[in-house]
């Protein structure tokens, strides 16, 4: 069934918290209906429900679910924080209902994969909401670069993003769920760490990551707080691929230098630097491509932006009319998940640790 001939989607929103005031914007940009939404803090939903104008609106997500006649959704659109993510995804797909989930997508890769298998059993499409980054425009303008052949074969990458806020002390400080690892899954890779994996993915598709070398770090100050802080805000890993390329990866909420935000792709051919998300931190991308010479190295001509793809919201809608898979389906956010939990493995034990290759779907 095309988007045409269907009828106007109708979603229900889990979790009335910050980002779900931005998804109900999305969703209705796209033409549908948000006609329902479940917080268990009654004075939030009923500020959220009556801000936006929803009609249902419940404090048991279950009865969503339940609903029927003009209370019935299409789709269920999970802003909660990332412990609730498995079960309420896997009861909305066993529901009948599409899902589209926040991220971090779950709390480990297995939990994703529980996730995907009920998506996989129901028939319905599961999608993380990160594939936003894969779709903007900068991730497609490096795709191009990198397709064209002007890099040559990359072989190495250098990823670094920091910034100056830790979620849950200096950002967002009501939401200290963000500094307890049994509830929001880790740290910074698992905050902003899957955007960076996610816009990877965009350009060279699923990386099959063959070694992790990894260090993590709470480096900053020791904040007094009455909450758990046992996830990292610093990250520093080297990843080797099985096809022989290597990536460094820094990412870090909060270190005592100045912020950074520059990934440099080192390719046999000529080079290519630009500031990575720059859309989120409204900035320039400044794609610089450049090949070696003696002293000064000579500046390549840059392409014009790719033209941009549809929002993560219309990508959705799209999957869910048939028309092609989601941007980021639950077992590539299981993936992404899997090569930060190894991330964290390396780090925890202080070697390498390696990764299985992936088994050979059957034919």
């Amino acid at each position: 069934m095309t988007r045409n001939e269907q009828s106007i989607p109708r979603v229900a929103i889990l979790g009335a918290g910050m980002i779900a005031h931005r998804h109900v914007t999305h969703w209705k940009h796209t033409g549908a209906q948000v006609v329902a939404v479940a917080d268990v803090n009654t004075e939030v939903l009923q500020a959220f429900a009556d801000k936006h104008g929803i009609e249902y609106r419940h404090t048991d997500y279950h009865a969503i679910l339940e609903a029927g006649g003009a209370g019935a959704v299409d789709i269920v659109d999970i802003c909660t924080p990332p412990w609730l993510h498995a079960s309420m995804a896997i009861d909305a797909l066993r529901a009948g209902k599409h899902v589209l989930c926040e991220k971090p997508f779950a709390l480990s890769s297995a939990e994703a994969e529980q996730m995907a298998a009920a998506a996989d059993h129901a028939g319905k499409v599961l999608a993380c909401r990160q594939g936003d980054t894969r779709l903007g425009r900068p991730a497609r303008t490096v795709r191009e670069v990198v397709r064209s052949g002007v890099l040559g074969d990359v072989y190495f990458m250098r990823l670094v993003v920091r910034s100056l806020y830790r979620p849950g002390i200096e950002y967002n400080p009501g939401a200290a769920w963000f500094l307890d690892r049994s509830k929001a899954g880790g740290g910074t890779l698992y905050d902003w760490g899957v955007y960076d994996l996610d816009l990877l993915f965009g350009i060279f598709g699923p990386l099959d990551v063959a070694e992790v070398m990894a260090l993590t770090f709470r480096g900053v100050d020791r904040p007094r707080l009455e909450t758990p802080y046992d996830v990292e805000e610093h990250a520093a890993a080297m990843l080797k691929l099985r096809d022989g390329r290597s990536i460094f990866w820094e990412r870090a909420w909060a270190t005592h230098l100045p912020p950074e935000n520059r990934w440099d792709f080192y390719g046999t051919l000529a080079g290519a630097s630009f500031v990575a998300h720059n859309e989120v931190y409204r900035v320039d991308m400044n794609l610089r491509l450049t090949r070696y010479a003696p002293a000064t190295p000579v500046e390549l001509p840059t392409p014009p932006l790719a033209p941009p793809g549809p929002d993560v919201y219309e990508d959705f809608l799209s999957a869910v009319a048939g028309e092609r898979p989601p941007a980021v389906s639950g077992r590539e956010a299981a993936a992404m998940l899997r090569i930060i939990e190894t991330v964290y493995a390396s780090a925890e034990l202080g070697r390498a640790v390696p990764i299985p290759a992936p088994v050979p779907s059957a034919p």
